[in-house]
């Protein structure tokens, strides 16, 4: 009974080993550069996200944001039994205010169509694309692999200093999470703004 017992502990205690230096393993092979510190409550330019505006105060805002227009462009794959293409979207947001989004095939909202996006949702995409390092000197946002098109989306972010736009590539399934991070945000606030149809 008494080596039982001392067996069991012993397959106990390799099982605690093997779990804490599983923990360990993960805990040591995660990049510090992936920590992303995002206040509770911005401060500085971003403060304004908190608290309601007037109209001026929204003016001064909104030139304050350091990216003038964001572009978020889906491609999905095509759907082979019923014979029709895949998901071709174009969501954009502006500086200023202006949303539309461009429905080409594949989705429920087919079409061209207009509308507003709240400053302080603006101001939030900025505010993570920020902490998240992208700028017009980064590169590594985003992850393409060689066969990844047409399953991709990609990413225009436009500088107020440059008309050409810095252009990131994801692929869908197995790309690069911190731009899944802002693709869903952009998608979630797109489903949220009240779309006009322009090209009746």
């Amino acid at each position: 009974m008494r080596i039982l017992f001392s067996c069991l502990l012993a397959i106990l205690a390799m099982l605690i080993g093997s779990r804490a230096k599983t923990a360990g393993t993960i805990q040591d092979d995660t990049p510090s550069e992936i920590m992303v510190q995002l206040p509770i409550e911005p401060t500085g330019k971003y403060a304004f996200i908190c608290r309601m505006l007037d109209t001026d105060e929204e003016k001064i805002a909104r030139a304050s944001l350091p990216f003038t227009k964001i572009e978020l462009q889906v491609w999905g794959p095509p759907d082979l039994l019923k014979l029709e293409g895949g998901a071709n979207a174009k969501i954009t947001f502006t500086r200023d205010g202006l949303a539309t989004y461009h429905g080409l095939s594949g989705v429920d909202r087919m079409g061209k169509h207009t509308g507003e996006l709240d400053v302080r949702d603006y101001g939030r995409i900025c505010l993570l694309l920020e902490r998240l390092g992208v700028s017009q000197e980064r590169q590594d946002f985003g992850r393409e692999f060689n066969v990844s098109h047409p399953v991709i989306h990609q990413l225009s972010i436009y500088f107020p200093e440059s008309k050409e736009p810095k252009v990131y590539r994801n692929d869908l399934n197995f790309g690069d999470y911190r731009f899944w991070m802002v693709q869903t945000i952009i998608e979630k606030l797109a489903n949220d703004v009240e779309w006009s149809r322009e090209d009746k």
